[in-house]
């Protein structure tokens, strides 16, 4: 019995791959000349996601919940310079930019019903008043920019040590104790998008162009001030909504 149990996985497997290596061909053979390798990428990578931006560029519908603090509108000097760099060049025949009003840092991901529950909501509201007591404004350190999983542009960004002790790790473990079951994600590095992509990147030489401007617009390291620790309904990926309005804040 084991062994006919062995010989059918090793047949799946098989039969998988057979097919897997069947498409790859099939693919590649009106454009050999430019090798297997080259058509394999641009047949499987560089697209964009369906579920956060249109064809058209435009943000698609995705309600949902996360934590999160707002990077401060306007830009510091070379946050700006970058944006503008980018905004100027061929990355926006693929990607749509994310307004610098919606720069934020993710902090942790929540399920997308987490707030239609009442008492989910109300755990919630409490969490954000505890928040809103506290000293949550403060700066991170950009560091880095980069396509990632070939369809955001991040800059990545680092919290100072002394806020994660004094705040981030307080606040994780407050919230696994009071509605882990609600956390899809809690973030442990960090990052801002500053845009999403919309239209399939063709080949790698275009990818290879945009990661020179990316390159070529960095002026890395600098500090980017963000605003307190807000929970948020989202409408899409630019548009948030704080569980707790500001005339409610204690």
């Amino acid at each position: 019995m084991y062994l006919r149990r062995v010989i059918i996985r090793r047949s799946i497997i098989c039969l998988c791959f057979i097919t897997i290596s069947s498409v790859i061909f099939s693919a590649t053979r009106p454009t050999q000349s430019e090798g297997y390798i080259s058509v394999f990428v641009s047949i499987f990578t560089f697209k964009p996601k369906p579920k956060i931006v249109a064809e058209d560029g435009s943000f698609v519908t995705n309600p949902g919940y996360e934590i999160a603090q707002f990077v401060v509108v306007p830009l510091k000097e070379k946050f700006t310079e970058l944006f503008n760099t980018l905004d100027q060049s061929e990355i926006k025949d693929y990607f749509t930019m994310v307004p610098q009003s919606a720069y934020h840092v993710t902090l942790a991901k929540l399920t997308n019903t987490a707030g239609n529950d009442q008492h989910n909501f109300q755990v919630l509201v409490r969490e954000q008043q505890v928040l809103d007591a506290r000293d949550t404004f403060t700066k991170v350190l950009a560091k880095d920019i980069s396509i990632v999983n070939d369809n955001e542009i991040r800059v990545a960004v680092d919290f100072s040590s002394a806020f994660i002790d004094k705040v981030l790790k307080k606040a994780q473990k407050r919230w696994k104790n009071h509605f882990a079951h609600i956390i899809t994600k809690m973030h442990k590095s960090f990052y801002i998008t500053i845009a999403y992509q919309y239209k399939p990147i063709p080949d790698k030489e275009t990818l290879d162009r945009i990661e020179t401007t990316l390159k070529s617009a960095q002026q890395f390291p600098f500090d980017v001030e963000i605003d307190p620790i807000e929970i948020l309904a989202s409408h899409d990926a630019v548009s948030f909504t704080p569980l707790l309005p500001d005339e409610q804040s204690p």
